[in-house]
């Protein structure tokens, strides 16, 4: 499991090549299904606009770089209609509120947790109303939308905050295999 903060500015590797071909720049999230879809990458030719490389094409994501088969991974994101859409929809977690089911203000999200393995959305860090400092995670069965302009959480969310994301993720029908990097 990682941060999103984690990911973004992660240089991006090309395996085929063994050279960094680009720089993570944005995380594209489907609202849909809790997952990001896409990895919008800064490479040489910034001039041209950032790239996209799908999810699935990503072959691992480690702490000194994000690694894909080859250069043909990334394509133009104004060749990919599917990412141009979920790009319109702006979802961009880090920073919006996080109001309950009855409408209820709980927080906003400080950051959230991707499994690297699969794209799901792990679970978001709770800001609580009036707070600075980050509450607790907020597991992913606990959100029920995630919005452009706001996530939306199960009524009380807040007495069943995790400290640790991988605690409830490797309960939830990832057997032992979730913990494992």
């Amino acid at each position: 499991l990682k941060k999103s903060q984690q990911i973004l500015g992660l240089p991006v590797l090309s395996i085929e090549e063994g050279k960094q071909i680009g720089a993570v720049k944005h995380l594209v999230l489907s609202p849909e299904n809790g997952a990001v879809k896409y990895i919008l990458v800064e490479d040489d030719a910034w001039y041209s606009g950032f790239k996209a490389v799908p999810f699935e094409k990503v072959l691992g994501i480690g702490e000194f770089g994000l690694t894909v088969e080859s250069r043909s991974s990334l394509s133009a994101v104004t060749d990919m209609p599917e990412a141009v859409e979920l790009l319109k929809k702006d979802i961009r977690l880090p920073g919006i509120r996080v109001l309950s089911k009855k409408g209820r203000l709980v927080g906003t999200v400080g950051d959230f947790i991707v499994d690297e393995r699969t794209a799901e959305i792990a679970g978001c860090q709770l800001i609580p109303a009036g707070g600075e400092k980050t509450a607790g995670v907020i597991p992913r069965k606990l959100i029920l939308t995630f919005g452009r302009d706001f996530l939306v959480v199960e009524e009380g969310t807040e007495s069943m905050l995790v400290s640790d994301v991988q605690e409830t993720f490797q309960d939830n029908a990832y057997g032992e295999e979730a913990g494992r990097d």
